[in-house]
């Protein structure tokens, strides 16, 4: 499959990144007219403010506005409610806290990918795990962290984010779904073992 690097695309998808995001941090915010044409304005802002170099993102966005309107972004797919045991999330680690305040085994499992963390010690996890993402790549860095005993991480969640604490996101690692039971699908309870 060949991927569209036009100018358009590139700006589509990245106001969809950022509506993906937002879907995931606001799980009850509706995904409207309204968002959309915020994203958009955003976008197009950042394209003028910070990234002058891509004008051609900016025109294709705004011809598009102008010639068809906003268009209508649906992610399709489930919303599911999952319930993840408390002791796999202890076990977790932490993107927000610094990398000092994180349990021993994720210190040792990080260190063991970079010999030298000292540059990202002082800074958050998250900074730790993209720091040896560089080198290792991000799928070897969740393999190796979940071989050492670490399910996946946490992370605080939109509402939360702006005052460093409150509640949280989950991402598992590949190969830890079997600990994660799922208990609805679009707000409809499952049946025990589906």
């Amino acid at each position: 499959m060949d991927y569209d690097a036009s100018p358009l695309n590139q700006a589509l998808g990245s106001i969809v990144k950022g509506l993906r995001t937002a879907a995931l941090d606001y799980p009850d915010m509706p995904i409207n007219k309204k968002l959309i044409k915020e994203h958009f304005a955003e976008e197009i802002r950042m394209l003028n403010d910070k990234y002058p170099k891509e004008a051609a993102q900016k025109k294709a966005l705004q011809d598009l506005i102008a010639k068809e309107g906003y268009p209508d972004i649906n992610f399709g797919g489930s919303l599911y409610k999952v319930d993840l045991p408390d002791e796999q999330i202890a076990k977790m680690l932490d993107w927000d806290k610094p990398l000092s305040q994180q349990s021993k085994e994720i210190q040792d499992a990080l260190k063991s990918l970079q010999d030298d963390l000292s540059a990202v010690y002082s800074k958050t996890a998250g900074d730790a795990y993209n720091y040896a993402a560089k080198r290792y790549g991000g799928e070897m860095v969740s393999k190796k962290l979940r071989e050492a005993g670490i399910p996946g991480i946490r992370y605080l969640d939109g509402s939360s984010r702006k005052a460093g604490e409150g509640s949280s996101n989950y991402v598992v690692f590949p190969g830890n779904e079997d600990m994660l039971n799922i208990l609805e699908r679009n707000g409809q309870k499952l049946k025990e073992g589906s």
